[in-house]
């Protein structure tokens, strides 16, 4: 058997671990979108992305991805 390919095929199994580990702890848009709704009603109305932003990440940190942000701030910062 080819080393690189076992090793690829190791790495690849290793990855796939590791994030089946870590989505129990990601947040869903659902909830990040109910957040932002409900609790920055104010600073939504200022159409400020990056208060947004920064409220969102402060509020759940690294369990959002950041593409998942900046589209939910698109999408009520219109």
């Amino acid at each position: 058997m080819d080393f690189g390919k076992l090793q690829k095929s190791v790495m690849s199994a290793v990855k796939g671990d590791s994030i089946k580990e870590s989505v129990g702890s990601i947040i869903s848009t659902d909830e990040i979108e109910k957040f932002v709704r409900n609790d920055l009603a104010d600073v939504i109305a200022t159409k400020d992305k990056d208060k947004i932003i920064k409220a969102v990440t402060d509020k759940f940190g690294d369990k959002v991805d950041k593409k998942v942000i900046n589209d939910i701030v698109a999408k009520f910062s219109k």
